[in-house]
This record gives structure tokens, C-alpha cells and sequence, in this order.
């Protein structure tokens, strides 16, 4: 009874104060979380590559990681969809990685 308490308030605020949902999909803030940070603990904290892709999952682990060592940079995408990947590219030890906008 607590649950649907809570549940049936919660929708009545969100109602009340005009909540709207996110604009951008989870699935792509994801992405860009996954191919930034891999990239800056690659690259900028200098770790090695098992211990950055795991430093970096994401639940569900649908992501998928693609590192470019040649480039200095990271790309990560959703497995079986034609999602545009995120790519994140090391720029400076001042700076770090940043996202690139393709």
C-alpha cells in the first residue's frame, strides 16, 4: 500500500509541477558517458585498456567500445542498432577527451 502511495504522489507532483521527460535519449547520454570516460582513462589517467572498459560499463551492457589507439580516440554504440556511435578523441594532458560531433 506504501508503494502505491508513493507511485500515485509521485505522478501527481510530476502532473503538478509540469514534469517533462528527457529531450535527448538515455541510450545516446550513455554512449557519450562510455566513450568519454574510457577515452580520458585511457589516455589522461593512462591505465590499461581491461581495466578502463570496465572502469567505464554501463548497464545493461548492450554498449559496445571500439578503441582507436592510432587516432588517441574512443567510439561506443548500442549491438544491433543503427545508432550513430559517440566518439569521444584525446585532445591534451590539459584538456583530456573530448566528445567530437560527427
Amino acid at each position: 500500500m506504501k508503494t502505491f502511495l508513493a507511485t500515485l504522489l509521485f505522478a501527481l507532483s510530476a502532473q503538478a509541477f509540469n514534469v517533462t521527460p528527457y529531450k535527448t535519449p538515455l541510450a545516446f547520454l550513455a554512449t557519450r558517458y562510455r566513450a568519454f570516460h574510457t577515452c580520458n582513462c585511457l589516455y589522461v589517467m593512462k591505465m590499461n585498456q581491461d581495466y578502463c572498459t570496465n572502469y567505464s560499463k554501463v548497464e545493461p551492457q548492450i554498449f559496445t567500445i571500439n578503441i582507436d589507439a592510432a587516432n588517441k580516440s574512443v567510439s561506443s554504440g548500442i549491438m544491433g542498432m543503427d545508432f550513430k556511435p559517440s566518439v569521444a578523441k584525446f585532445v591534451s594532458d590539459r584538456v583530456g577527451c573530448a566528445i567530437v560531433n560527427q
